[in-house]
């Protein structure tokens, strides 16, 4: 986000000042859109902020990795669909699990292995290189879907068992919203960190690129010495050899900040693990219910 536009800065405060609006008067009337008096429910909020965590987790790899394999891979997107495609399949197919054998583990085992899972593969995918081959990149994203699927199921089942089973409806909706606005805001972080860190490593690595440089002198002689007996002037060729420079320092700089961002994002899932163990799953009484409405 370019926060030297003014045009940014007053959509965030109208932004801002709408959603305060809007959570003063969903909490004052008596029969709200969404029921935000239930995140009051500790264990019913957690989860939805570890779902959250989730979101981040799973889409930094579905923002992040059209990035990496079309602008800095050079790939088509056919190709880069076909690398991402088996992600969605490998959630699915962790959900599908969970859902036959989860009954008979604690809910949270699966969730803390999740976390685990995902942020040692964030940990992986921050270390991948322009060397490393597509496969592997595929395999991690899979593994990636796999913990993002095992997370969601568990966590969501943990938030909902402490609520009574006439504000299912209420907290169903209210969970979905909050989803939504995570996936806005996590998408958002991740390309404000991104954005960030593409300015600073690509600052780093182009103050490299000097006379005093050795390293930078020789490429730099070497790329002018390939296009003059290409056919070129020696001052086209300078300046040809300039640009592929910086081009590559470009290159370098948005895989190093792609980098730093899943390492972000690893840090954030490794945060989470101690709250997920602490979340206690209740049960749904329907006879509490009735005492109380008798």
């Amino acid at each position: 986000m370019d926060w030297n536009d003014i045009k940014n800065i007053v959509l965030m405060i109208v932004g801002c000042y709408s959603l305060v609006i809007f959570v003063v008067n969903e909490l004052l009337i008596e029969e709200p859109m969404l029921d935000l008096k239930l995140l009051k429910n500790y264990t019913f909020c957690m989860s939805n902020i570890i779902m959250n965590i989730a979101m981040l987790a799973l889409y930094g790899g579905v923002f992040l990795m059209p990035i990496f394999l079309q602008q800095i891979r050079g790939l088509d997107s056919m190709n880069t669909g076909l690398i991402l495609f088996p992600e969605a399949i490998a959630t699915a197919i962790s959900m599908v699990l969970y859902g036959k054998i989860g009954n008979k583990f604690d809910v949270r085992l699966f969730a803390v292995f999740a976390l685990i899972l995902i942020g040692i593969n964030s940990y992986s995918m921050s270390k991948i290189t322009l060397d490393t081959p597509n496969m592997t990149i595929m395999i991690l994203l899979m593994i990636r879907g796999f913990g993002v699927g095992f997370l969601m199921a568990p966590v969501q089942t943990v938030g909902f068992s402490g609520l009574p089973k006439t504000a299912m409806s209420n907290a169903s909706a209210l969970t979905n919203t909050v989803k939504q606005v995570g996936t806005s805001i996590g998408v958002t972080i991740i390309t404000s960190v991104m954005q960030h860190r593409n300015v600073i490593d690509y600052s780093n690595l182009a103050s490299q690129v000097t006379s005093f440089n050795k390293n930078s002198m020789k490429l730099y002689e070497m790329l002018q010495g390939v296009f003059i007996k290409s056919g070129m002037s020696a001052g086209n060729a300078q300046g040809i050899a300039l640009n592929k420079m910086f081009g590559e320092v470009a290159l370098k700089a948005q895989l190093q900040a792609l980098n730093d961002t899943m390492l972000v994002i690893s840090i954030i899932t490794a945060i989470v693990i101690i709250p997920t163990l602490l979340l206690k799953q209740g049960k749904q009484e329907e006879i509490k219910v009735i005492e109380a409405e008798g």
